[in-house]
Parts: C-alpha cells; sequence; structure tokens
C-alpha cells in the first residue's frame, strides 16, 4: 500500500510491530522494505512478555479468540516501554485499553483525515477503496463523514 509514504509525513518515529504485519505474505514483503526507503519506519521485536501476558489476563474473559489481543497488548506495552506518547491501533476495546494506560489513540480514520487535510493525498475514496480491498474495514458511517467534509460523495 502506497499510504506508508504519506503516513511517513505524520509522525517523527513509527515502530513496527513485526507479529501484526507478518500474517500475510504480501505484508511481510511491504514490511521489509518499510525501514530501508523511510527513516522512520522501526521493528519493535519483542515486548516484555510477562506485561503482555498480564494485559491480556486482564481481558481473558472479553477475548474472541485465543490469540487475539495478543497484537494490542504489545503495541500498548512497546509504547509504555519506548516512552512513546501515541499508539495507532482501530480495535475498540484496544483503543480503551491504551487510553486507560495514559496513551493516546490514533486509527485509520484519523490518519485518512490528517493526510487529506495536509493535501499529502487529494482523494480519500481511492485510498478507502484498497483498504477495504486489503480486509480493512472502515466503520461505514466514519467512512461517509470523512468523504462529506472533503466533499467527495457520491463518486466525486
Amino acid at each position: 500500500m502506497n499510504l506508508f509514504r504519506e503516513v511517513a509525513f505524520l509522525f517523527d518515529q513509527i515502530h513496527i510491530l513485526r507479529e501484526e504485519f507478518a500474517k500475510k505474505f504480501r505484508s511481510r514483503k511491504i514490511l521489509a522494505r518499510l525501514p530501508k526507503q523511510f527513516t522512520q519506519f522501526r521493528y519493535c521485536n519483542t515486548a516484555d512478555e510477562i506485561s503482555v501476558k498480564l494485559l491480556l489476563i486482564e481481558r481473558a474473559g472479553h477475548r474472541r479468540k485465543p490469540r487475539s489481543d495478543e497484537g494490542e497488548a504489545e503495541a500498548i506495552v512497546q509504547a509504555k516501554q519506548l516512552g512513546l506518547s501515541i499508539v495507532v491501533m482501530d480495535d475498540k476495546k484496544g483503543r480503551e485499553w491504551a487510553l486507560a494506560r495514559g496513551l493516546e489513540c490514533r486509527g485509520t480514520m484519523w490518519i485518512l483525515e490528517e493526510l487529506r487535510k495536509l493535501e499529502f493525498i487529494t482523494d480519500l475514496r481511492p485510498k478507502i477503496e484498497v483498504l477495504a480491498r486489503n480486509n480493512i474495514r472502515l466503520p461505514i458511517r466514519d467512512v461517509a463523514r470523512l468523504l462529506g467534509k472533503f466533499n467527495e460523495t457520491d463518486g466525486s
């Protein structure tokens, strides 16, 4: 996805969880190139496993699948360990979890809005369509609101 180039304009540092991006072959190929192409991107290899497990225990009754929430837990622990103030995550429960630990949360919709506002991208609809093709689900109401804000409704 070409959004990585634009996202690099929004943050001084972007720490990537290998596990989250390594789930699909295409993602692994993209991930391998990011730190070489953009100095803002850095890999996060490991988090404090005990802290991650403690967070997962806290949510044990709420998890949908045995390994669900691991990426969110790892992102939160690593952000805290690195002294970062913002975590990028769309998962609602994960965002609540991060906020409770003093982290600001940003999501895909915020990133798209900022990139459009700063004119790093000129049209939102093609970017949203690419995300949808890559199984990144965005709330329909939020997408409609964002497209309306930039007068991109009705396919324009």
